[in-house]
């Protein structure tokens, strides 16, 4: 998105911004923080007396809410540059929520002291960056910026470019951690570290775990590859004498009509190596069919199959490592007639609810008429705009993936035992840890080996896609089931020592302790126990370095400079702050450094002890620690505290 900060803007003036990849001032999340001022224009107006442009600000910020689905109202008029800049703060929260991302952290507004100096000096907003990328932030609050910007100028709502730029970001948000891996994540109070795109470590050093979505590290690359080719899973299903479809691989339309005739009507069509129901057409009956549905299936794979179509419901049932966990029937993209709305107006009404409609409580794709939507309803001697009779169901899809707007109803008390183990050992005939298998079968509560129940497997997920509307409680069970224990390892940051000494010390008592790699980091040098890695790196990338590094059973990080208090914290949390003396190799650039880290690492740390040797006095340390354990020891009993 282009920079909003346009110089005939007469009303808002968008400044510099700051990535914190880190933690700071006991944050749980990273932030971005920005910078706004208003122009004089935009500071006369909102003194004078009239209250029409406070009266168009909360107009505008009442419909930006409800645009987002959100539940508040403004209430605190925007009377004032203080409160507009608080407005703007909110309002980007918003987006973010709008886009399902959990937020644990409050906005942060910093503005001028003085009423007059708003449109000289600039107004600080930190905002929560809850481990996606960041320029998905950033976005969302350059949305906000640009948007109040034309109305302010135009007296119109942009509606049209708000729909477009708010579309641009929920594609962005696809290539983010998913907000239901995340948010369990945070329930679980997992460290969260994000790698590159999707790909996120969660935990730190050698209790961690790294996540692409539903991939974990036990997802082989040779499974993966067979899974994502449904010619290839139904061969090795085949050699394993698992019930799979009969079908055929084609390359062109003729050979497509061809295999249809020699499987008998009615087939499915499929992309090769595709999944997620991607191109899937099911239940087709005739040549014009299957000619129609080959054509949107080569688009996404240059080779397509044709299968039988075998009648029965769809299911998928979920395998964690050896054991199906969860099951749901998926319901075909649909609606229920009422007997007085037309299929358009149940569409429409569907899309409002908060399953359908974009936002936080989104779980289920919203419903649309497509061409195969119009051939079902053709099929059936109906039109959009036909009024089903009460209870009625109309089906606007062949296929019941809920990537197609599908609902799942939740069956896995249902789900015989040997259908159970029909999905464990398809699972298996893979080696995969973590799938969906996808079953069709009359009746899930009967054995698929009764001569009038027979099933088959029609695909494996390798990276399945869990679901919210029935199965947000997966995702911490995925999690539990991969990290180990907290996920966390002790963490003790050293400030202000004057060598690596006390580092050398403490990871001494950490082995005296059972620890058996202790990673570290000192002055311009890092490494693990008494190997040493880099000697050209600054704490936050060692620290980073050593956090995501498997075999790394504890940290010591010894801060010496002022790196962090711009990069912020490499963890939310710190068990020991260890003040070793004033020893800071900024300091006589900035006097107050030590000051200025000690407030930042306090309220992430859970024990602070100040060495006695070094004779601090530390200025408000009882008031800025709070609930925080203060004590002062001298180094022997440190070490011996670290080693208990």
């Amino acid at each position: 998105m282009s920079n909003p900060s346009n110089p005939k803007n007469p009303w808002l003036e968008a400044g510099p911004f700051r990535y914190v990849p880190g933690y700071i001032n006991g944050r749980r999340q990273p932030c971005m923080i920005v910078a706004v001022k208003p122009t004089p224009q935009l500071v006369k107006a909102l003194s004078s007396e009239s209250s029409e442009l406070s009266n168009r600000l909360d107009s505008f910020f009442n419909w930006w809410n409800e645009q987002l689905y959100a539940t508040a109202k403004t209430t605190q008029p925007s009377a004032d540059w203080s409160s507009l800049a608080n407005h703007l703060a909110a309002g980007t929260t918003q987006v973010l929520r709008y886009l399902g991302l959990p937020l644990l952290d409050e906005v942060q507004v910093a503005t001028p002291r003085a009423a007059d100096e708003a449109s000289q000096q600039w107004t600080s907003i930190t905002l929560p960056l809850p481990h996606c990328e960041p320029g998905l932030v950033l976005d969302a609050w350059q949305l906000l910026v640009q948007v109040l910007s034309q109305t302010l100028q135009t007296k119109k709502l942009p509606e049209p470019l708000f729909r477009k730029q708010l579309d641009k970001l929920t594609e962005e948000k696809q290539h983010s951690i998913s907000p239901l891996l995340l948010k369990a994540a945070y329930d679980l109070d997992l460290p969260v570290t994000p790698l590159k795109g999707i790909m996120t470590q969660f935990g730190h050093g050698r209790p961690s775990a790294w996540l692409e979505h539903t991939f974990t590290e036990s997802s082989a690359n040779l499974s993966v590859r067979i899974a994502r080719n449904k010619h290839d899973t139904a061969i090795r299903l085949r050699q394993m004498c698992l019930p799979v479809a009969h079908h055929h691989k084609v390359a062109n339309v003729n050979e497509a009509l061809q295999a249809a005739q020699a499987l008998g009507y009615p087939v499915v069509v499929k992309p090769l190596a595709l999944d997620g129901g991607v191109g899937v057409a099911a239940n087709l009956a005739n040549q014009q069919e299957v000619r129609a549905a080959y054509a949107i299936a080569q688009k996404q794979s240059p080779r397509v199959l044709i299968e039988k179509h075998v009648a029965g419901r769809d299911y998928r049932l979920t395998v964690l490592d050896g054991e199906m966990i969860w099951a749901v029937e998926r319901i075909p993209a649909g609606v229920v007639g009422d007997g007085q709305h037309s299929i358009e107006q149940l569409i429409a009404k569907e899309n409002l609810t908060d399953h359908r409609r974009p936002g936080l409580q989104q779980t289920l794709k919203p419903l649309a008429i497509n061409s195969e939507a119009r051939q079902l309803l053709q099929s059936s001697n109906l039109q959009p705009q036909s009024v089903p009779a009460k209870g009625q169901f109309v089906a606007l899809r062949r296929t019941a993936n809920v990537a197609n707007g599908g609902r799942p109803k939740v069956v896995t008390e249902q789900v015989h035992p040997d259908n159970a183990a029909l999905a464990v050992r398809a699972t298996q005939a893979l080696r995969l840890d973590l799938t969906g298998v996808d079953l069709i079968i009359p009746d899930i509560s009967r054995s698929w080996r009764e001569p009038d129940n027979h099933g088959v497997v029609c695909e494996i997920n390798a990276q399945p896609d869990l679901g919210s509307t029935t199965a947000a409680h997966l995702y911490p069970m995925v999690l539990q089931k991969r990290v180990k224990g907290s996920g966390r390892i002790p963490i003790i940051a050293l400030l202000g020592a004057p060598s690596d000494e006390l580092t050398t010390q403490v990871v001494a008592a950490l082995q005296a302790q059972g620890l058996q790699s202790i990673g570290w980091s000192g002055h311009n040098r890092a490494g693990i126990n008494d190997i040493t890695l880099s000697t050209n790196g600054k704490t936050f990338a060692h620290s980073m370095m050593l956090l995501t590094d498997a075999s790394v059973d504890a940290l010591v990080l010894n801060v010496h400079d002022d790196e962090l208090l711009k990069r912020g914290l490499p963890a939310d949390k710190i068990d020991w702050l260890v003040l070793a003396g004033s020893t800071l190799s900024a300091t006589q650039a900035n006097p107050r450094l030590f000051q200025h880290l000690t407030g930042m690492l306090v309220p992430a740390c859970q024990q602070v002890a100040i060495i006695e040797e070094a004779r601090l006095n530390i200025e408000g340390l009882n008031n800025a620690a709070g609930d925080t354990n203060v004590q002062t020891l001298t180094t022997a009993q440190l070490l011996q505290a670290l080693e208990r």
